[in-house]
């Protein structure tokens, strides 16, 4: 029987899942503020620099969004043992990089002007992720 821990932090996807979409509405809303003054910020800096600026801060962003839920769910789940431990790190690992896509694809939104459709293509993917792929890569 699997260790109830890592059923719960991988299987149910309520922490991962709930924060990730909560992350992703937090970047929707941070662009779409910057949106608001893109009209003075891009004749100042340009547009290439205020692109740039705007993906670094997203990826410093996600960085920061991880380390803190992957230090809350290794301090939280700690009671994983065995030959489960090896799930934990390679799911943190791909729940990163699933994390900086989604939100290149909210950064889409600001740059392209899609609005609220980027967002939700954005959680759905995520949604994806979490019931179709982690199911397949981890199986039960």
């Amino acid at each position: 029987m699997k260790n109830d821990a890592l059923n719960v932090m991988i299987y149910a996807h309520f922490i991962c899942y709930g924060c990730n979409n909560a992350f992703l509405i937090y970047l929707y809303r941070k662009l779409s503020m910057l949106g608001e003054i893109r009209s003075f910020i891009i004749p100042r800096i340009g547009a290439h620099k205020a692109e740039n600026h705007i993906l670094v801060n997203n990826v410093a962003a996600v960085l920061t969004y991880q380390l803190i839920l992957n230090l809350f769910l290794f301090l939280f789940y700690d009671v994983i043992v065995g030959e489960w431990l090896a799930y934990v790190p390679a799911f943190l690992v791909l729940n990163t990089f699933m994390c900086f896509i989604e939100s290149t694809i909210v950064s889409f939104a600001f740059f392209r002007k899609r609005g609220i459709a980027l967002i939700m293509i954005a959680i759905c993917v995520n949604m994806a992720f979490h019931y179709l792929a982690v199911p397949a890569l981890f199986p039960a």
